[in-house]
Formats: C-alpha cells, sequence, structure tokens
C-alpha cells in the first residue's frame, strides 16, 4: 500500500491542493467495477441465505410445517435468479487480459497493420483530406455550420480510412 496524503510531492513543491481522496501509489479501481463486485458479495450473501431456507424447506423429515409447495417453487424461482445475476456479475468483473481473442481480417476491433502500399493509398487519402478542409474553411463563413462540415469531414476521413485498411487483403490483423 501506498502512503496517503493530502498533497502529491510535486503539488506541494507547486503549492497546489489535491483532491482529499488523493492516494499515492495505490492504484485506483473503476467505481463501476466496485460497485459490481458490492452487488456481487450482497448477492451471493443472499443467494446463501435462500439457499439454507431451501434446504431447511426440502431437508428431509424434520421438514417444517409452514414448507409449502408454493413456496418450495418461489425459493428455487429465487435462487435460480439469484444464481444467474452472481454469474453475470462475475462475468462483468473479471479482468479481461485478452488471451481469448483471435486477430480477424476486417474485424474493426482490432488494429490492422497496413502493408507499405496501403500506407501510401493512406497517405494520399489524409493529403486530399487537408486540402477539403482547407477549401471549406475558405469557402464557409467561420460558424457552428463551419464546424460541424469539418466534424463530418473528420467522420467521413476516418471511414475512408478504415475502409482502407479493413478491405486490403495484404493488411494484418494483430490481436
Amino acid at each position: 500500500m501506498g502512503k496517503t496524503t493530502d498533497k502529491p510531492d510535486n503539488a506541494i513543491a507547486a503549492g497546489l491542493d489535491a483532491p482529499a481522496d488523493f492516494t499515492v501509489g495505490t492504484p485506483t479501481e473503476d467505481p463501476t467495477v466496485t460497485a459490481l463486485r458490492e452487488e456481487n458479495a450482497a448477492l451471493t450473501e443472499q443467494l446463501l441465505e435462500l439457499q439454507e431456507r431451501y434446504d431447511s424447506l426440502t431437508g428431509g423429515a424434520e421438514q417444517p410445517v409452514w414448507a409449502t409447495e408454493r413456496e418450495d417453487s418461489e425459493t428455487e424461482h429465487q435462487i435460480e435468479l439469484l444464481k444467474a445475476r452472481v454469474q453475470l456479475l462475475d462475468t462483468h468483473c473479471q479482468v479481461d487480459d485478452g488471451s481469448q481473442d483471435l486477430p480477424v481480417q476486417g474485424d474493426p476491433f482490432f488494429f490492422h497493420c497496413p502493408d507499405e502500399q496501403c500506407r501510401r493509398k493512406l497517405q494520399t487519402v489524409r493529403r486530399r483530406y487537408r486540402r477539403f478542409r482547407d477549401f471549406l474553411l475558405l469557402v464557409i463563413p467561420q460558424g457552428r455550420e463551419q464546424s460541424l462540415a469539418i466534424t463530418h469531414l473528420q467522420d467521413s476521413m476516418l471511414h475512408a480510412i478504415c475502409g482502407c485498411v479493413m478491405n486490403d487483403p495484404n493488411s494484418k490483423p494483430e490481436a
């Protein structure tokens, strides 16, 4: 564990205030993951309580008088729902190390390393988009519409580059 301080060392030297919960040397976990872990722990506890109740309802000759078939089926249903919820939370709390990913040609969620010919094509695409951007900046008066035109031009260039790389048979997807 790292030491806790009100200010990081460089902030102390600069005389800056750090947040009250600032911790040096301790990696912070994503608040969503922390919340999921806490919810998972609570649901696991609830599942164990329901499992104990179910065991007492169905447990041999000493079954309680108040246990009815309806309560049995409701308890079973609650247990199944909680098991599914715990399993779902477990999958969300697991750290993805990427070991199960296999690169696939054309899959946009993998980096595709373009070959030299594709790189030259991408340079040409970027150069022409820059020229068109400069033209739009000259023709369209400064304002919201000019900003939107440039933003959509950037979008268009992104898709053009992606199309070149994803559809190039010589580009190699990497995990």
